[in-house]
C-alpha cells in the first residue's frame, strides 16, 4: 500500500538552487518478480488477462447486483493502470541542460517502458527518450503494485461469486502449487549409462525396467 502510493522524500533548503528527492522503493529484483507474475494479468493474448476473466465472471454472476456492481468498479480500475491513456500520479520532462524540456510522459507510459524495455525485453529508447532505467523505475513501482493490488482483488471476486454460488471451480483451483520451494526432492528410478549413448536407447531402457518392475502407484512419476 505504501509503495503503490509513491511517496517521496524532499529536502530543500531555503536560497539553495536545487532540492533533494529521494523515493522509497523495493528492492529491483524483488519487484522484477513480482512485474512479471502480473504480467498476464494485462497481455491480450494470455488466457488469464483481466478483462477475459471479468467477462467470465459476469458472465455467471451478473444478476448478482452487490458482484456485477464490483465487477464494474474493478474493470474501471484495471482499464486506468492498463490502457496508458490517464495519468495515475505524476508525469516526467526531462531535458538536458541548457536545454528546453522535452515532452510530457505519463507515468504509465514509463512503467511499460520499463517493464518492456528494461525487464523482459530489449526494446531500444526512442531518441527524444533521455529517461533513464532510475526515472522507469520510479514509474513502474505504484503502476505495477496497484496491477497486482487489482490481481488480488479480482480473485477475491472469484471466491465470492464461488462462495455464492455462482461459479464452480475445479478442486485444485485454490490448491496448486504456483511457485517452486526449494531443494526439490522427488522419486524415481534412474538409468545410468556411459556417456554418448544414444538417447533411444536410454528410453528403451527405462521402458524395460517399468515393465519389469511396475511403479508402486498411479501416481505422477519421474525418470531420469
Amino acid at each position: 500500500m505504501k509503495w503503490a502510493g509513491a511517496s517521496i522524500d524532499v529536502a530543500a533548503t531555503a536560497g539553495e538552487p536545487l532540492a533533494t528527492f529521494t523515493w522509497d522503493l523495493p528492492p529491483e529484483e524483488l519487484f522484477e518478480s513480482l512485474a512479471t507474475r502480473c504480467r498476464p494479468f494485462i497481455l491480450n493474448g494470455d488466457p488469464v488477462h483481466y478483462s477475459k476473466v471479468l467477462n467470465a465472471l459476469n458472465a455467471f454472476a451478473r444478476a448478482d447486483e452487490e458482484i456485477a456492481g464490483i465487477i464494474k468498479s474493478c474493470r474501471a480500475d484495471w482499464s486506468r493502470v492498463t490502457q496508458r491513456k490517464e495519468l495515475l500520479g505524476f508525469y516526467t520532462r526531462i531535458g538536458k541542460v541548457g536545454e528546453d524540456l522535452g515532452e510530457a510522459v505519463l507515468d504509465v507510459d514509463s512503467a511499460h517502458s520499463w517493464l518492456y524495455g528494461d525487464l523482459v525485453h530489449a526494446d531500444p529508447p526512442q531518441d527524444d527518450d533521455l529517461s533513464s532505467i532510475a526515472h522507469r523505475y520510479i514509474a513502474a513501482v505504484p503502476i505495477f503494485i496497484r496491477i497486482a493490488m487489482l490481481a488480488v482483488a479480482t480473485l477475491n471476486i472469484v471466491r465470492l461469486a464461488e462462495k455464492r454460488g455462482l461459479v464452480l471451480l475445479g478442486q485444485d483451483a485454490h490448491t496448486a502449487d504456483v511457485v517452486v520451494e526449494v531443494p526439490i526432492v522427488m522419486q524415481g528410478r534412474g538409468v545410468w549409462a556411459p556417456l554418448g549413448t544414444p538417447v533411444e536407447d536410454v528410453e528403451a531402457a527405462m521402458d524395460a525396467w517399468s515393465e519389469a518392475r511396475p511403479w508402486p502407484s498411479e501416481e505422477p512419476t519421474t525418470g531420469v
